[in-house]
């Protein structure tokens, strides 16, 4: 098995560049020059997660690596970085990473390479006119309507359990395509507990049901929803190939993150169980459950979709 992720030492810290304009939900957030394990320095997103968000790393690199596994594009490298904290140096990450961390004198960042796409959440949230922003609007709606990877998309964020899902993760690149950054709300949430998993609810996120509603209209006719559907479930049978390609290094750093932490289910007749099997099941399980496409596009479809430029 070829390892994916990376794992830096401090030292494959350069410098810091500038403080990210977006994904702020990990601790300074920022742009920094990372020297990668092929020597090549690049720009690099760096972002930390504190203590209340203990799960969102581990978040981070799960996406990745399913997505990598389904060959969408994202982040040419990707990995954890372990990064010098003091009280004096770096005080707002201090403040909110465990005393383990403190007493060590080191936290992990994720990180990864710069795409260099854009960020249209910010240039809707920017527009100096109402005009502008309609303008901007109808570029992305129709930009999405033709982008081929959308309903590989749709079933991405189904699987991965991703109601985070915005255009502030989803950049634009040349030729009206995207790529997906910024995982650390999968699952349910950056903090999400055991039950999240084991309830294994649908995702329904604003941006699942535009993109939903926008995916419907390439199709007409009386066969509208069959040929839609085909298409919905031909992207889902990816899955199960494409977490063959990830499943070891997934599970292992599941196990890394999740240690021996057990959940009391109540259910026989293993009512304790490990939280790490619990979460591996569910990926594992999810890869390849394709009979409930149809309701879940049902509950898409009657939902209003929400509207873009908010």
């Amino acid at each position: 098995m070829n390892q994916i992720l990376q794992y830096l030492a401090f030292s494959n810290y350069r410098k810091y560049l500038r403080p990210a304009v977006d994904g702020c939900m990990g601790l300074m957030t920022h742009v920094a020059e990372i020297t990668w394990s092929d020597g090549i320095q690049r720009e690099s997103y760096v972002k930390f997660y504190g203590e209340q968000k203990k799960r969102a790393l581990l978040n981070e690199a799960i996406g990745y690596l399913l997505i990598s596994g389904l060959r969408l594009p994202q982040p040419e490298f990707a990995g954890f970085l372990e990064f010098k904290i003091s009280e004096k140096h770096t005080p707002e990450i201090w403040e909110k990473v465990s005393d383990v961390d403190r007493y060590r004198g080191v936290t992990y960042a994720w990180v990864c390479t710069n795409t260099n796409g854009i960020n249209r959440r910010i240039e809707l949230d920017n527009a100096p006119s109402p005009e502008i922003k309609s303008y901007l609007t109808a570029h992305i709606v129709e930009a999405l309507k033709s982008w081929e990877k959308l309903p590989n998309l749709i079933m991405c964020d189904d699987w991965l359990a991703n109601n985070d899902r915005n255009l502030g993760n989803l950049l634009e690149l040349p030729n009206r395509t995207f790529t997906l950054i910024d995982h650390g709300g999968i699952l349910y949430g950056d903090n999400w507990s055991p039950w999240d998993i084991m309830r294994n609810a649908t995702i329904s996120g604003d941006l699942q049901k535009m993109y939903m509603n926008l995916f419907k209209q390439k199709f007409e006719g009386l066969f509208w929803k069959e040929n839609l559907l085909a298409d919905l479930k031909s992207a889902k049978k990816e899955h199960e190939s494409a977490f063959e390609l990830v499943k070891g290094e997934i599970y292992q750093l599941i196990v890394d993150f999740l240690g021996e932490e057990k959940l009391n289910t109540g259910l026989p007749p293993n009512p304790i169980q490990n939280v790490s099997n619990i979460l591996q099941d569910f990926l594992a399980s999810n890869a390849v459950q394709v009979n409930n496409i149809e309701a879940k596009c049902d509950l898409w479809l009657s939902a209003t979709p929400c509207n873009v430029a908010k």
